[in-house]
C-alpha cells in the first residue's frame, strides 16, 4: 500500500465510521418514530427533507472553507494560525446560526404550507421543527469545530464525539418519545429534543477538550472577529454553498411532490432514503480525507502531491461504495427486517414494502 493510500485511509475510516454511526442513529430515529405512526414518520421527513436541506448550504459554506484553510495552515506547520482559524469559524458559525434559528421559529409554518403540509402532518411537523431550530446555533458551531479538526488531520475525535452524540440521542429518543422511566411522553417532538440535546452534549465535551489543550488545535482565545480570516473562509466556502443551494432547491421541489402523495408515500420515501444513505458514507469519508490532504499538500508547497491524493481517492471510494450498493441490492427487504418493533398497522407495512421497492430502483 502506497504512503498516500495509507494516509487517505487513516483519515477516511474514522470519518466513514462517524457518518455510518450517524446514519444508523437516523435509522433508529426512523424505527422509533415509525412505531408511533406513519403520519409521525412522514412529518419528521418533511422537516429533514425540506428545511434541513435549505439550512445545510449555509453550514457547508463555513465548514468547507474552514477545513481548507486549517488544512493549509497545518501543511505550513503554522498550528497557531490553524487554531485561530478554528476559533474564528466557530464565531461566524454561531452568528449565522442565530438568524437561521429565528427564521425557522417564525417562518417555518409558512414554508410547510408552501410544501403542501396540512392537517395532522402540518401540526406535528411544525412542533418538531420549532424544537430542532432552537439548537441550530450550537449545531452550526459544532459543524465548524468538527471541520477544523478534520482539516488538521484529526478525524478520530469528531468520530468519537459523533458516537457520543448518537448514543445520547438514541437513549433519549426511547425515553422521550415513549415516556419511559418517568420521562414525559412527547411523541415525535421527543425525538427533536433528543437530537438537540445530543448535539449540545457532544459539542460541550469537544469544547472542553479544546480548551484543556487535549486536541491537535489549541485555544487562542482571541475574542473578536478577524474579518480577514472570515473572508478567506467564506471565499472558499461560498461556491460550495451555491452548489448545495441548487441541490436544496431541487430537493424542495421533489419533496413538495412526494408530500402530496400522502402519508404512506412520504413515510416509505423516508425509510428508503435512510437505508440508501448508508451507501454514500464511504464517499463522504474519502471526500473529507481528500480535502484535508490536498490542503496540507498545498500548505507544504507540494502541489504535485495533490494530484496523487485525488487519484488514489478516485480508486478507493468507488470500491467501498460498490460493496455497500451490493448489500442494498441483495437485501432490498432491509427496511422491514431492520425494524426492532412489531409492525402493527397496514399503513406501516405498506410503507416498508414501498421502501424496499424504492431501494431496488434507486440503487
Amino acid at each position: 500500500m502506497s504512503e498516500i493510500r495509507k494516509r487517505l485511509w487513516k483519515l477516511a475510516w474514522p470519518a466513514i465510521a462517524g457518518n455510518i454511526s450517524q446514519t444508523l442513529l437516523n435509522l433508529v430515529d426512523t424505527m422509533i418514530v415509525g412505531h408511533v405512526s406513519a403520519v409521525a414518520l412522514g412529518c419528521s421527513w418533511v422537516w429533514e427533507g425540506m428545511v434541513s436541506w435549505f439550512m445545510f448550504p449555509i453550514m457547508m459554506a463555513v465548514s468547507t472553507g474552514t477545513l481548507a484553510v486549517v488544512a493549509r495552515r497545518v501543511g505550513e506547520r503554522n498550528y497557531d494560525e490553524a487554531s485561530r482559524v478554528a476559533e474564528q469559524s466557530m464565531y461566524i458559525a454561531f452568528i449565522l446560526g442565530i438568524p437561521v434559528m429565528l427564521f425557522g421559529i417564525f417562518f417555518g409554518d409558512d414554508i410547510l404550507r408552501i410544501m403542501g403540509a396540512k392537517g395532522e402532518v402540518f401540526e406535528i411537523a411544525y412542533a418538531y421543527l420549532r424544537v430542532l431550530f432552537l439548537f441550530y446555533p450550537i449545531r452550526f458551531v459544532g459543524f465548524a469545530f468538527f471541520s477544523s479538526l478534520r482539516g488538521a488531520g484529526d478525524t478520530k475525535t469528531p468520530m468519537l464525539l459523533n458516537i457520543l452524540m448518537n448514543v445520547v440521542n438514541a437513549v433519549l429518543d426511547y425515553l422521550l418519545v415513549f415516556g419511559k422511566l418517568g420521562f414525559p411522553r412527547m411523541g415525535p417532538v421527543g425525538a427533536a429534543w433528543a437530537s438537540g440535546i445530543g448535539i449540545t452534549i457532544a459539542f460541550l465535551v469537544g469544547l472542553y477538550l479544546f480548551i484543556a489543550h487535549r486536541l491537535v488545535l489549541k485555544p487562542v482565545l482571541e475574542l473578536r472577529i478577524r474579518w480577514d480570516i472570515v473572508e478567506k473562509i467564506l471565499r472558499i466556502g461560498t461556491p460550495t454553498m451555491l452548489e448545495r443551494g441548487l441541490f436544496s432547491f431541487y430537493n424542495f421541489l421533489y419533496m413538495s411532490i412526494v408530500t402530496r402523495f400522502g402519508k404512506i408515500a412520504l413515510s416509505a420515501h423516508h425509510i428508503g432514503l435512510r437505508v440508501e444513505s448508508i451507501a454514500y458514507m464511504p464517499a463522504f469519508g474519502f471526500s473529507i480525507a481528500t480535502s484535508a490532504l490536498v490542503g496540507q499538500s498545498l500548505g507544504a508547497k507540494k502541489p504535485e502531491q495533490r494530484g496523487r491524493v485525488v487519484k488514489e481517492a478516485i480508486k478507493m471510494s468507488p470500491a467501498f461504495m460498490s460493496v455497500m450498493a451490493f448489500v442494498l441490492v441483495a437485501f432490498p427487504g432491509m427496511p422491514r427486517r431492520a425494524l426492532p418493533f412489531k409492525v402493527r398497522s397496514n399503513t406501516m407495512r405498506s410503507s416498508n414494502n414501498l421502501a424496499s421497492i424504492y431501494l431496488i430502483i434507486v440503487v
